[in-house]
């Protein structure tokens, strides 16, 4: 008789286990189109082992207990949670995730606005975007990031001065370069006898972001100075908390991408002739016996540019501090041309009061360039291409250490024969050396929510030694 109890109890607990429990299908779709959604989470609440996907059509199938929650996350959809009641299809349409991203940009005296809130075109670049670029002209670090822009370098030699063009030419022979602006000081681009442009000094991992202004806006918020439009650089402050250390280096390697063939079958001449008067190489034919030097490969080197920089940052709810230094070696693929900068950059910022605050801010900076002064059109590649085959151009000295000429002119005025490129390099030097200071001190009072006064006051000075030397 108690085996019969026993049998009778275990038959109903087993069959109230299987109405328990049941299984649930259906369809997961989007809801904007109706179409199913593949690879869709579908899982129990609180059971990390009782879950599935949904196949190709968006279709699923679970076994789980009557009164359970099923939870259905997709990556980018909206999260959905149904609680298992008697049906036994629960279909899904889910929603797209939208989040909506502020994006703030800095405009004139140092105000942070809301992108969307803007009446006028502004462009920006953050420090990440920046550091990317691996420029060390900040000119060129917008190359290709911010649309409608003209830059123009003047070659390819460390410390080649750039040029940037927001509105167009808008002066036959004046100044078409925009007004540059860090932290709320306007400073210099100036280049002097095509020297190094002022804003190259900037160190790029020094930099927060950059705001473009362009038309008319950048005019009334600057006056006559940024007719040509605005680039607002904002610099990098401390941050609350513990003080942190960033050190980075980089060693880049540059070459020549291309230079053309040169023939090595006709001497120097035309028509068949020799003529050791002319820079044409169409003369007869080269014998055996007459020596080619490969001048173009011996003449261009491979370049390097070394990097190291660091920051530290740090402070307390009432007072922050970034310090930052970095030194550029940049060797270039011309002999004897080069190009170095040390940067030394101090921000602080200090809250007086719950309304007053103050910031500082210092930046020294040293530059040197050296090059030689290419007198012909064309630059370094055409005075190369130029020398005949037959001469060793890195033999450019006498005895004497006179330059050693190839070519006597007709006329004889030796001014007009072009010199040999290693001795440019060498003896036709310009050297270009600048000490600079970019100091300011805002202030900022808060009056009431929303009304505040700023006072920003500093100086951008800079002293360059520029001496040409032609031998």
């Amino acid at each position: 008789m108690k085996k019969l109890v026993l049998i009778l109890m275990g038959a109903l607990l087993f069959a109230q286990l299987g109405i328990a429990q049941k299984v649930i299908s259906g369809k997961v779709t989007e809801a904007a189109d109706g179409y199913g959604i593949p690879g869709v989470n579908v899982v129990e609440r609180n059971s990390t082992a009782n879950g599935t996907l949904t196949d190709f059509d968006g279709k699923y199938s679970i076994t789980v207990n009557e009164g359970a929650t099923l939870v259905f996350s997709f990556l980018g959809m909206e999260t959905q949670s149904i609680v298992v009641g008697s049906q036994t299809t629960i279909d899904v349409a889910m929603k797209l995730a939208t989040q909506d991203i502020e994006e703030v940009v800095v405009t004139a005296l140092n105000i942070k606005r809301d992108k969307k809130t803007l009446t006028y075109n502004v462009q920006d670049m953050n420090s990440e975007e920046i550091v990317r670029s691996k420029q060390d002209n900040v000119i060129n670090a917008l190359q290709g990031n911010i649309s409608g822009v003209q830059i123009t370098t003047t070659g390819g030699a460390p410390g080649a001065s750039s040029e940037i063009i927001l509105r167009g030419a808008t002066s036959v022979d004046g100044n078409n370069q925009p007004l540059f602006v860090v932290d709320g000081v306007p400073i210099s681009n100036a280049s002097v006898n095509g020297t190094t442009n002022r804003a190259a000094d900037i160190n790029p991992d020094d930099i927060a972001s950059i705001s473009v202004l362009k038309g008319a806006a950048a005019s009334a918020l600057y006056g006559i100075e940024a007719a040509n439009g605005a680039i607002i650089i904002t610099t990098k402050k401390g941050k609350e908390g513990k003080v942190q250390v960033s050190v980075n280096s980089s060693i880049t390697a540059s070459q020549v991408g291309y230079l053309q063939d040169m023939q090595d079958v006709y001497t120097t001449g035309t028509g068949g002739i020799y003529n050791s008067k002319t820079f044409s190489s169409w003369g007869p034919v080269f014998r055996r016996s007459d020596p080619r030097y490969n001048n173009l490969e011996e003449f261009f080197q491979t370049g390097f540019a070394s990097r190291l920089g660091t920051n530290i940052t740090g402070g307390s709810e009432r007072l922050t501090f970034f310090l930052s230094a970095s030194n550029l070696e940049d060797k270039g693929m011309v002999p004897n041309t080069s190009y170095g900068k040390t940067s030394i950059s101090l921000k602080s910022g200090a809250k007086i009061s719950d309304r007053l605050s103050a910031n500082a801010s210092v930046n020294i900076i040293k530059t040197d360039n050296t090059y030689g002064i290419v007198g012909t059109s064309g630059g370094w590649l055409n005075s190369v291409y130029k020398w005949p085959r037959w001469d060793n151009m890195k033999e450019y000295q006498n005895t004497d250490g006179s330059e050693r000429d190839i070519w006597i002119p007709t006329s004889g005025d030796m001014s007009t024969v072009p010199d040999n490129p290693w001795w440019t390099a060498y003896h036709n030097e310009r050297y270009d050396v600048v000490s600079r200071n970019i100091e300011s001190i805002n202030l900022h009072y808060d009056v009431i929510k929303g009304l505040g006064f700023d006072y920003t006051i500093g100086r951008d000075f800079y002293s360059q030694h520029y001496k040409a030397v032609k031998e």
